[in-house]
């Protein structure tokens, strides 16, 4: 042991350095030809995962981007996917992945098209000779576009640190090779939703692009997209179509949303303001009402020389500010409205109370 507390190596006892390098023209071709997107702004040239609560429709949404992957229509109607030619393996954990996919993309490409599509049964990932072996097949077949359905069944335990750190190092094989991987990963049931994968924190700090996705109304859905390549985390609302078919209603940045939100809370509290503004108003309006009123009351009984009755006063109150009789005589009796602004003396005539 060295004073550093190292074993001492002989050179010949240590490895050669066994870590991939680059030169600087290897740096520059890669800088300018390596995609960082296959959908700019959206899905990551490496990992892509897509996350949020069950039957929700995640699979519908990357059936919708394999279908145009295949047909070359624009992603969500207005983003042109990166052209090449895709051809796309679909690793799925439920029973019958090959249906259930089938199902969904023939919805959203032409009648008779035989899309360039091949599903696998993706066990629990849990070996590196696992991924090894899958590797060697993608590569083989000229795969270059993954969509694991799903990440949760194929981690295994997916609150194991290790487990995940092992499983993203498989997925590094399948990047590496060149093939963009999406993945498709369940959250909690409970909460708002749009939060992370079920389980280690590890997983949203392993993807290049994470997409949570949140259901609207009417079948709709929300995503919240965040991803180290672009200036800005950003929102895009998508309208459902028939099928595996979706269209961009809206798309903002996280800027705009606080920005909005802000504006929201200022138009919120003005909004606030001018009630109370205006039941101030109205509460004086009133006010001075009743007192109009109450203080007619005073004056006609003044101007009698006979203690008129209530009913003779009702109908002149109504002579004067029109309304309801009933109403007035009621105020008279009971000290409502205006009628809670007169005290009456021994004789049954009223004077106008002190105002506090």
């Amino acid at each position: 042991m060295n004073e550093y507390g190292y074993e001492e190596y002989q050179a010949e006892d240590i490895p050669d350095w066994g870590g991939e390098s680059w030169g600087w023209d290897q740096m520059m071709q890669a800088a300018d030809t390596e995609e960082d997107f296959i959908i700019p702004d959206i899905a990551s040239a490496e990992t892509t995962a897509l996350v949020g609560k069950s039957v929700i429709g995640k699979s519908w949404m990357v059936s919708h981007i394999i279908a145009c992957s295949q047909t070359g229509e624009k992603v969500f109607g207005e983003i042109e996917m990166a052209d090449r030619d895709w051809k796309v393996a679909i690793l799925g954990t439920d029973n019958k992945p090959h249906k259930e996919y089938g199902k969904r993309i023939r919805t959203a490409v032409p009648v008779g098209m035989t899309p360039n599509v091949r599903t696998f049964d993706l066990p629990v990932m849990d070996a590196e000779q696992k991924w090894k072996s899958l590797r060697k097949t993608l590569v083989a077949n000229a795969f270059n576009l993954v969509v694991i359905d799903s990440y949760t069944q194929s981690v295994g335990d997916f609150n194991d640190n290790e487990r995940v750190t092992r499983y993203f190092n498989g997925l590094e094989l399948l990047v590496k090779a060149g093939i963009a991987v999406f993945i498709v990963a369940h959250e909690s049931e409970k909460g708002g939703g749009g939060g992370s994968a079920l389980g280690s924190s590890l997983f949203k700090q392993k993807v290049r692009s994470h997409i949570s996705v949140t259901k609207q109304r009417r079948g709709n859905l929300k995503l919240f997209i965040e991803n180290n390549a672009s200036e800005e985390h950003h929102y895009i609302h998508l309208k459902a179509g028939v099928g595996a078919r979706y269209t961009i209603t809206e798309r903002y940045t996280e800027t705009e949303a606080e920005e909005r939100s802000a504006r929201a809370s200022q138009e919120n509290k003005a909004r606030q303001r001018a009630a109370q503004e205006d039941k101030r108003n109205r509460e004086t309006a009133t006010l001075n009402d009743n007192r109009d009123k109450a203080q007619f009351v005073v004056d006609f009984y003044a101007s009698q020389a006979k203690t008129p009755s209530k009913a003779a006063v009702a109908r002149a109150m109504t002579e004067k500010f029109q309304g309801s009789e009933g109403t007035y005589k009621v105020a008279l009796s009971s000290g409502q409205g205006f009628g809670a602004m007169l005290a009456w003396d021994a004789s049954g005539r009223p004077t106008m109370k002190q105002e506090s």
